[in-house]
């Protein structure tokens, strides 16, 4: 297990004001060695377990200012996904499926014996999986704005015909290479991102993915698309919700009633921004004045 301070990427992010004056929001990264690959990780805060699980297209140094929110009250654990930033890749195809065992063996290797799981976005799928999974080790689940069913998606059938097509054509090498050309790629990109409803410039983001982590991003979406969650009994855990009403990617009211179904103890927080996930990179200050209250609910 190796060792290093985000001192760089922390500069700016360790100047703002925190909602405890003894609070540092210091967050260490770690690589550690598991049976299915090399994870990069980060530690930050004090107080109960809980593990992160990231969206797509995310890399560590975004989540910063969310990492060092949660550890004012947990002792928070991030990863980056196998196959991007500096977690190496499955020797086999990504799926939920391997996250749920890397989830099991991270614990295992920290001597974490119960946690709570936290997920944004597609990390609702991998925080489902980890509780069906792991369920006598899971204390809460914390799902903001989460990908929990393809029935939730505010997708026509016509549409999610359309995204699936496009899913699976980012399978095809010669597609690949084509969206890294400029000509076609950019327009290509731009219509990619209207048509998923995305506020965030993922031009740019694809053009710069290598190879394997592009493959995992197809897997990512194929889930998404084609995510179903079935329980004969539901979960006997508390489950927070913490969602815009006004997602334009995912349909409020259907998640909340698919979270209803699958846990017996359910909080709902409701919020009325106008984007699935914040357009400008949020401060650890912002989290604070906006969120505060939601997070002395957990």
């Amino acid at each position: 297990m190796s060792t290093k301070t985000l001192e760089g990427v922390l500069k700016n992010t360790n100047e703002y004001k925190t909602r405890f004056q003894d609070y540092k929001g210091e967050i260490i990264s770690k690589y550690i060695d598991l049976p299915l690959t090399k994870l990069h990780y980060t530690k930050c805060g004090s107080g109960p377990q809980l593990i992160m699980v990231p969206a797509t297209m995310s890399y560590m140094k975004n989540w910063i200012p969310l990492i060092q929110f949660m550890g004012q009250k947990f002792t928070t654990y991030f990863f980056e996904l196998p196959g991007y930033g500096g977690s190496t890749p499955y020797k086999e195809n990504f799926s939920s499926e391997l996250v749920t065992k890397t989830i099991e063996s991270f614990a295992d290797k920290l001597k974490i014996d119960n946690f709570s799981i936290m997920g944004f976005s597609f990390g609702g799928i991998l925080a489902l999986k980890a509780v069906d999974y792991l369920e006598d080790r899971i204390n809460k689940v914390i799902l903001l704005s989460p990908c929990v069913s393809k029935k939730a998606m505010n997708f026509s059938g016509k549409k999610l015909f359309k995204a699936r097509v496009l899913a699976y054509s980012l399978k095809n090498n010669l597609f690949r290479k084509l969206i890294s050309s400029k000509k076609f790629g950019t327009p290509f990109l731009s219509y990619l991102r209207k048509f998923g409803k995305i506020d965030i410039p993922i031009e740019e983001h694809l053009k710069k993915m290598p190879e394997h982590t592009l493959k995992v991003l197809v897997q990512e979406i194929n889930e998404v698309l084609n995510f179903e969650i079935k329980r004969d009994v539901p979960f006997n855990k508390y489950c927070h919700l913490a969602m815009s009403t006004k997602d334009p990617l995912i349909h409020f009211e259907k998640t909340k009633l698919i979270i209803e179904n699958i846990f017996k103890k359910c909080y709902v927080h409701e919020f009325d921004y106008p984007s699935h996930q914040l357009i400008k990179k949020p401060t650890l200050e912002w989290l604070n004045k906006e969120f505060g209250g939601l997070l002395d609910l957990l």
